[in-house]
């Protein structure tokens, strides 16, 4: 009996320190994850941080000197090489690195077709000052050469990707028209409604530099000019993400068109 209770002993002796040892870790195991967590929600603060961007250097001088108007574009006539107009721009391809690809025009105005879309690389698109006039290389023989579904334009998975819609024919993820970005919803941080997009600004190269956003009345109302942000917006989002805080654009000047126009 006395070896029993001497062995048992013994047991729970040895045991103590391990169960100690345990007891004593535990909670510096839980302070780790705890500083585990606080590291997290630092990093994904400064994340935040890092995403509202400054609009101290923004000015719009370059945009009224140089730049141009979708919305001056979309619905222009459209006139062949012999200086008779064939048609009119019905949407703006944008490529991945956000400028134009291609003009998707409607033709009419050939006797032996119907009405028919055409794809434009805008390399071979003329335009004129502030789009006044829009030349393309298109031919009545040469049509074909312009199909939408040219390799020269889009890939086969881009091409597999295109849908009809009500506006026209839709793109995949890497092109978008430029017509799903306008009128869409734009955005403060924390998501607070700001307006909407009412045009897009691009230079003489075709690359977007701004988004023309109509405020809303809570806001006081009027059309002010934002730079455009890649990651603010993507093809299929009906919201354009103003990476910018309040109060800096509060201090923005209203956009004005006769400047430009």
């Amino acid at each position: 009996m006395k070896a029993l209770i001497c062995i048992t002993a013994l047991a729970l002796a040895a045991a103590a320190p391990s169960w100690a040892q345990d007891k004593m870790s535990g909670p510096s195991q839980m302070e780790a994850q705890g500083q585990s967590q606080k590291q997290g929600q630092s990093q994904a603060q400064k994340q935040d941080q890092q995403q509202i961007q400054t609009l101290a250097a923004w000015r719009y001088h370059d945009l009224y000197d140089t730049g141009w108007r979708a919305e001056s574009l979309l619905g222009a006539d459209v006139y062949g090489p012999g200086g008779e107009e064939i048609g009119e721009v019905e949407n703006i391809l944008i490529g991945p690195d956000n400028r134009i690809t291609s003009l998707i025009v409607e033709i009419g105005g050939f006797v032996n077709l119907g009405v028919t879309t055409a794809n434009i690389p805008w390399e071979q698109v003329e335009m004129a000052p502030g789009a006044s006039k829009i030349t393309i290389p298109v031919t009545e023989d040469k049509i074909e050469a312009y199909s939408l579904f040219s390799q020269d334009i889009l890939s086969l998975r881009e091409a597999r990707s295109i849908r009809q819609t009500d506006e026209g024919p839709g793109t995949g993820p890497r092109l978008w028209k430029v017509s799903s970005l306008i009128d869409d919803y734009a955005l403060l941080p924390g998501n607070r409604g700001y307006g909407y997009v009412e045009d897009v600004i691009f230079d003489q190269k075709g690359a977007i530099k701004a988004v023309l956003v109509n405020r809303d009345v809570s806001f006081g109302g009027g059309v002010y000019a934002f730079p455009y942000v890649d990651d603010a917006w993507n093809p299929g989002w009906d919201y354009y993400e103003l990476p910018f805080a309040e109060n800096e654009v509060a201090e923005l000047e209203p956009f004005e068109y006769e400047l430009m126009d």
